[in-house]
């Protein structure tokens, strides 16, 4: 999977696990999760897209037309 973009907070709000030390920022977090296949980003994309479908996405999080977690454009 190839991320082209995202956004994700500022990145300064440090976060604490039981039994973990404090990670440096949400991106570290984040990071060291993926890293050991902690989490899988694919299972919260709800919704494909091609580039020039994107708009029916965009509709249904403006309108909140259906449920979804992430919407992605492909490329």
């Amino acid at each position: 999977m190839d991320i082209v973009s995202s956004w994700m907070g500022s990145g300064i709000s440090p976060r604490r696990c039981v039994g973990e030390e404090e990670s440096k920022d949400d991106w570290h977090y984040v990071l060291d999760r993926l890293a050991g296949k902690r989490i899988a980003p694919a299972a919260l994309i709800t919704h494909r897209f091609p580039f020039t479908e994107l708009e029916k996405g965009f509709r249904i999080m403006r309108d909140k037309q259906e449920e979804y977690g992430k919407i992605m454009g492909l490329m």
